[in-house]
C-alpha cells in the first residue's frame, strides 16, 4: 500500500488555526516625534504605551503597552499598585542623568594630581577604600528595589538604574585614586 501525498495533507481532521493574537488595538502608525530635547520618556508617551493604571495585574516583564502573552512567565513583582511606586517626575530626573552623564576615564584630569607624602597617601588611600565600600552600599540599595517594583512603571526602574550607575562612577573614581 502506498502513501497518498495528497492524503496527508487534508485539513478536514486539523482542528482550525487560533490567530486570536493577531485581534489587537490597532496601533500601527503610532509614531512619536522627538521634541526640542530629542525622543525622551516623555515623547513616547502615547496611545497605549502612555497610561497608567493605579494598579497592575502584569506579573511578568511585559512593558507597558505591549500585548499581553498569556504563556509568559509570571515574575510576581510585589509593588503593582502605582501609588506605591509611582514619581511623576522620574522620567525627566531619567532624562536629566542621562544627559549629564560623565566619564572618569576623561573627565577627570588624572595627570593633573600631585603627589602626597607616604603618610597622607596612606591615609588618602585608605579613605578611598572606605568610601569605595560606602559607593557598593549606594548602588545595592536602589538595586534592591529593581525586582520589586512592576514593569509597568518603567520609568521609575530606569531613574534607579541611573542612580545605580551614578554610584558606580564613583566607585570608579576611588579605586582609581
Amino acid at each position: 500500500m502506498s502513501i497518498d501525498v495528497k492524503e496527508t495533507r487534508a485539513t478536514e481532521n486539523m482542528p482550525p488555526l487560533d490567530l486570536s493574537w493577531l485581534d489587537l488595538d490597532n496601533t500601527w502608525g503610532v509614531r512619536a516625534k522627538p521634541g526640542r530635547r530629542g525622543l525622551t520618556l516623555d515623547e513616547i508617551e502615547i496611545g497605549p504605551y502612555a497610561s497608567t493604571s493605579d494598579e497592575t495585574s502584569n506579573q511578568g516583564l511585559r512593558p507597558r503597552g505591549a500585548a499581553v502573552r498569556t504563556t509568559a512567565p509570571k515574575v510576581g513583582h510585589p509593588y503593582t499598585n502605582k501609588a506605591e511606586v509611582w514619581a511623576a517626575n522620574a522620567s525627566l530626573l531619567y532624562e536629566e542623568a542621562v544627559q549629564r552623564q560623565w566619564s572618569s576615564a576623561t573627565d577627570i584630569p588624572w595627570e593633573t594630581l600631585k603627589p602626597l607624602p607616604d603618610d597622607l597617601e596612606r591615609a588618602m588611600c585608605q579613605l578611598c577604600t572606605f568610601l569605595t565600600e560606602v559607593e557598593f552600599i549606594a548602588g545595592d540599595t536602589p538595586g534592591m528595589w529593581l525586582p520589586e517594583v512592576n514593569s509597568e512603571y518603567h520609568e521609575v526602574k530606569l531613574f534607579l538604574l541611573t542612580q545605580i550607575m551614578d554610584e558606580a562612577r564613583h566607585l570608579d573614581v576611588f579605586r582609581k585614586r
